[in-house]
């Protein structure tokens, strides 16, 4: 199972500013996998993987630390408009405990 939310670099839509519509094959994804076990216990991995011309040029990937029930999963990517996009990861568990990072790629 899994949760992704996608950055495009250029903008999309018609009329002025429009894209043309190349971006749909380079762009920038991120977001978290969840594997379950076959003695059904599960881990958490976050991910942010770029995409250019239809081909991975980077997949970063990590198991997110800690244990216990979660209770929020968020993630936003951003475009710094430096040719740099900034995935952000926050997880909240049900004991009141947190985790978070940052992880920086370039756009292609």
């Amino acid at each position: 199972m899994g949760i992704w939310v996608a950055l495009s670099p250029e903008k999309i839509g018609y009329g002025y500013c429009a894209s043309s519509g190349q971006e749909q094959y380079s762009f920038v994804q991120a977001g978290y996998n969840i594997f379950v076990t076959p003695s059904n216990s599960f881990y958490l991995e976050y991910f942010v993987t770029t995409i250019n011309n239809k081909h991975t040029v980077n997949n970063y990937d990590a198991n997110v630390p800690g244990e216990g029930t979660i209770t929020r999963l968020d993630v936003t990517v951003s475009n710094l408009e430096n040719g740099t996009a900034m995935a952000q990861f926050f997880v909240a568990f049900s004991d009141g405990s947190t985790w978070s990072t940052t992880v920086y790629v370039s756009i292609p």
